[in-house]
């Protein structure tokens, strides 16, 4: 099955990456978190980006598309039923019979919501599995292997920018980072491998857990990239990706900070 044109690349500020669809046209995305792309490989990043791609080939983004839609629609539903809590003690009686009434309403398109993720439970993690073996067919097993082990190093992404911003550091932010993911000690590198070998570990409610990820990855085993990419279109690409670094190491900052004023865990997933 052939790939759609893709309509556009996204570079943002997420340790992230993803494809999707969007706009009335529906038109086709790749986005690469810049924080995660900066610190792959050359093969770690074509692994990645086969991923993604991959999605679009399987012709899956549109089901994903419309059951997220759906889900987080009820999801707002469900916000909007539940009554907010003042604090205050109401002693009106039909205040407190029509706000429980609406408690119990907001259970019932959050229910809804998570029974609609669970029939949908099966074929997320296929989706998964799919794109997998197309980033090690076009990566190499090694390099789909490593972005796994980089997506799950997120928490060392969020504390470098923590003490970014806390400290008030200047100068640029990735490359500090860079720096700092490539001393990192053996055993921090093995403390992120044992995290993605539980069982139960898993990036988000749609991946399957990381063990079965790299089980499936070394069951079905390709030995290198079969994508060749020139030194000089390597060059060209990492001279683009330094030019947006400002922009978007302003963009983490703000996002940080407004995080830290409504007191919101700082997570990332994909």
């Amino acid at each position: 099955m052939k790939l759609p044109r893709i309509d556009g690349l996204i570079i943002d500020h997420r340790f992230n990456a993803s494809y999707l669809q969007a706009g009335w046209r529906m038109k086709r995305y790749v986005t690469l978190g810049l924080p995660l792309f900066s610190i792959l490989s050359r093969e770690e990043k074509v692994a990645l980006v086969g991923h993604e791609i991959a999605h679009g080939v399987n012709r899956d983004i549109l089901s994903g598309f419309y059951t997220l839609s759906a889900y987080h629609t009820l999801l707002r539903w469900s916000d909007l039923l539940d009554p907010q809590d003042s604090g205050i003690t109401e002693r009106n009686l039909a205040y407190f019979v029509s706000k429980h009434v609406l408690k119990l309403l907001s259970y019932v398109p959050w229910l809804l919501a998570n029974l609609f993720i669970y029939l949908q439970f099966y074929e997320s993690q296929k989706r998964e599995y799919l794109a997998d073996y197309k980033a090690a067919e076009v990566g190499g097993t090694d390099a789909a292997i490593g972005v796994g082990e980089k997506l799950y190093g997120w928490r060392t992404f969020a504390t470098a920018l923590h003490r970014y911003v806390m400290n008030r550091q200047t100068g640029n932010f990735f490359e500090s980072y860079k720096e700092m993911i490539n001393a990192m000690p053996d055993r921090e590198r093995e403390r992120i491998r044992r995290v993605e070998l539980l069982e139960g570990s898993r990036l988000h409610f749609t991946h399957p857990p990381g063990a079965y990820r790299l089980q499936f990855l070394r069951h079905h085993f390709h030995a290198g990239s079969s994508v060749s990419v020139t030194d000089e279109h390597w060059a060209k690409l990492e001279e683009e990706l330094k030019e947006l670094e400002p922009r978007i190491q302003t963009k983490m900052i703000v996002d940080f900070q407004d995080d830290l004023v409504h007191t919101t865990d700082f997570q990332v997933y994909t």
